[in-house]
């Protein structure tokens, strides 16, 4: 037998054991060395670009570091806006073929692509929090903890103040919903009394008519919660202007550039529910070399969804029809952001803190 001959033979009998793999495992083998394409979907403009620079810098991070694992990342714009974030998905699927969603960072975003990526058999890991109404999207995984893990700890907090009262103004979106459902059940538990609750229009930004009737009630505490850190900020600007002297409490994405204008008005407010602001040896010095900054946990976030879906890939011979299985029951060794794991429900956990302003910065509250 001559050498052309018998390579042509081992060449189909490899071609037939793939085949026979395949059709006994119910799905398609994909090789090790098939190259993934990770699909990114971050807000790049709008009102929660800031948000969206500080992902794309953990992204930029993990496609360097895995570089050498054959993984690429193509990156859309979503402007954190529903029709937007199909139209890019729908973009990066049709004409880029990729093999799985990192991102949308909003939960109405999110909720939005689950049908148009299951519909192609694509797994979304969403860069959003963990809304309840991600409950019956089965290829949906999200970043940041529930809003109950998130809000438990103003518990001690709230004790240490004598609360008693609460008067509550949530953003009507997926976020503010879960977030007042959450205020409630907290309420609830612990014997505070709700005198207000009410829901915000999307974009508003004159809130006076709400705080004339919050006032009325005299609440130990406002809380706000909003997709929207402006609208929150401004919202708790008026209340100040008011003289409203109490507690309170804004459930937002916290950076201090967003704090910049509000100056005095914003002084004291507590934000509950943040990541962690230490983060691995590994990552921070990526960070500090790449930036010349300290590192944050949008950052951080990025980086571990993508090391813990590559890293769940490679551990499965790179079988996408197993992933879900594959991110809950494969250790991610050294994640950036401490006991970040993903849990057989689809959320994920992690230690959260508790920030107040002062001086015009987010701090650790003490």
């Amino acid at each position: 037998m001559n050498k052309k001959v018998g390579l042509s033979i081992l060449l189909i009998v490899i071609v037939v054991v793939l085949i026979v793999l395949s059709r006994h495992s119910g799905t398609a083998v994909i090789p090790v060395e098939h190259p993934i394409k990770v699909g990114v979907l971050l807000p790049l403009s709008g009102d929660t670009a800031v948000s969206g620079e500080k992902l794309s810098r953990g992204i930029a991070l993990a496609q360097k570091d895995l570089a050498e694992s054959g993984v690429t990342f193509v990156i859309q714009d979503t402007k954190n806006r529903p029709a937007d974030t199909i139209s890019a998905a729908k973009q990066l699927m049709d004409t880029q073929h990729v093999d799985v969603f990192v991102g949308p960072y909003g939960p109405d975003e999110a909720i939005a692509l689950a049908p148009v990526a299951a519909a192609q058999n694509k797994n979304v890991f969403a860069l959003s929090y963990c809304s309840s109404s991600f409950v019956s999207l089965k290829n949906v995984w999200c970043a940041y903890p529930t809003a109950p893990v998130q809000l438990q700890g103003l518990v001690p907090i709230f004790k240490s103040r004598n609360i008693e009262t609460i008067a509550i103004l949530d953003s009507n979106t997926d976020f503010g919903i879960d977030s007042d459902k959450t205020m409630k059940a907290m309420a609830a538990a612990n014997n505070y009394q709700i005198v207000y609750s009410d829901f915000s229009k999307a974009g508003e930004r004159n809130f006076r008519t709400y705080v004339t009737k919050i006032m009325a009630q005299k609440p130990d505490v406002v809380f706000m919660a909003s997709d929207n850190p402006t609208d929150t900020l401004t919202f708790m600007k008026q209340l100040h202007e008011a003289g409203y002297k109490g507690t309170r409490v804004t459930f937002i994405d916290v950076d201090s550039k967003n704090l910049e204008g509000f100056g005095e008005s914003v002084e004291g407010t507590i934000a509950p529910g943040i990541a962690p602001t230490h983060f691995s040896k590994e990552f921070t010095k990526l960070y500090h070399a790449a930036y010349n900054a300290e590192p944050d946990y949008y950052s951080a976030m990025a980086w571990d969804v993508v090391h813990d879906v590559v890293n769940a890939l490679d551990h499965r011979d790179r079988n996408f029809a197993v992933l879900g299985d594959a991110v809950t029951n494969t250790a991610y060794s050294d994640p950036a952001i401490g006991n970040f794991r993903y849990l057989p429900d689809r959320t994920v956990l992690y230690d959260m803190e508790v920030n107040v302003v002062k001086d015009g910065k987010y701090v650790p509250y003490e």
